[in-house]
């Protein structure tokens, strides 16, 4: 997005002078990043017509010794004078904040003035739009992907993360099942062992039911299947996996009878738990090997809901469902790898035929 496009845009739109849509932006901005970085801090905005986004700088004050209290707003000479600085002078410290500029906050974070700015992990949090105008949104340089800093992933427990894609369902309005499972369904998938409770727990949270117009929660086109289903594409698989293997067709790789459909696209893609280990096994027709996506179900969630918590998942009903919002940028699926990686080293693992 040219932001200098957009801010002439809704100039128009407003009526209103460009300088006074930027200078309003600039301003959100100031406050937004006083808001998640300590209001302590001096900072200015700036659109920058050349890189076409605004910067933000934290301004402190040149002194010869720094007071504790002050150590947000002055820079002691010692430190200064790298920079140019004398007394009494005011440097403006460029805070890099949006995720393209993740090279440049790492490099600033170990220069002798980063304990000056906010810690690395903030800056990566993004800046928060709540209680900024509506048609700021498409203008708002929010991007909360901590891992494209290299900061370390804490995955959150199961229920935390059924509450984060819930958070992001509502968010964008999209009608899906969330009434959880009728208790028949439960307990066919507590009959499954103990491997399978991750997979009780996203039953009862969004397990499809019986009647009603909402769609099952979705991912990447591979919708929630009921237990029942499950259970009967998976006797399906295995009878196909016998008949192939009778003629001599197909390797035990190809499909394992330990594994039950969870989120499915008949035919073509299937997300498996794999009862005998608990882990996320991705199978498609046309690949030439299975995936194993994560070691457990709840890891797997974990990272779908960091995913969305960070704005990098979308929702398109009847279709798609959660799955990677290149509207945000054309390297959503990378990031979301990344991430995967990152939160699960070794994962994912593709087995030998």
């Amino acid at each position: 997005m040219a932001l200098g496009s957009e801010i002439r845009r809704i100039a128009r739109e407003q009526a209103r002078e460009p300088d006074a849509v930027t200078l309003e932006l600039e301003r959100a901005l100031v406050d937004a990043a006083a808001e998640a970085w300590g209001r302590e801090r001096e900072l200015e905005a700036r659109f920058n017509p050349d890189t076409n986004a605004i910067d933000v700088y934290q301004v402190v004050r040149v002194v010869e010794r720094v007071e504790p209290s002050r150590a947000t707003t002055e820079m002691d000479l010692a430190t200064a004078a790298a920079l140019g600085g004398e007394p009494g002078d005011e440097l403006l410290l460029q805070v890099f904040y949006r995720d393209e500029d993740a090279d440049q906050a790492v490099h600033t974070s170990q220069q002798r003035y980063a304990q000056q700015l906010p810690p690395l992990d903030i800056l990566a949090a993004g800046l928060p739009f709540a209680g900024r105008p509506e048609w700021m949104r498409p203008l708002w340089p929010h991007r909360r992907m901590s891992w494209r800093f290299g900061r370390p992933i804490t995955l959150p427990p199961l229920p935390e993360a059924l509450d984060m894609i819930s958070r992001l369902l509502d968010e964008t309005g999209a009608e899906v099942q969330r009434a959880g499972a009728s208790p028949a369904q439960l307990e066919l998938a507590r009959d499954l062992g103990p491997t399978a409770s991750d997979l009780v727990a996203l039953h009862e949270r969004f397990g499809p039911s019986e009647g009603g117009d909402a769609e099952p929660l979705t991912w990447r086109g591979c919708a929630l299947l009921s237990l029942t289903d499950a259970l009967v594409h998976r006797d399906e698989m295995n009878h196909v996996m016998q008949v192939l293997r009778e003629g001599g067709e197909v390797e035990q790789a190809w499909w394992n009878a330990s594994w039950l459909p969870v989120f499915g696209l008949y035919g073509a893609t299937v997300y498996c738990l794999d009862l005998s280990t608990g882990a996320v096994v991705k199978w498609a027709k046309d690949a030439s090997a299975p995936t194993v996506e994560a070691p457990s179900l709840e890891a797997w969630l974990g990272v779908i809901a960091i995913a969305a918590r960070s704005g990098l998942l979308a929702w398109e009903p009847k279709g798609m469902g959660l799955h990677f919002d290149f509207e945000l940028d054309p390297r959503a699926d990378q990031w979301f790898d990344a991430l995967l990686r990152l939160a699960l080293p070794g994962f994912p693992q593709r087995p030998e035929l």
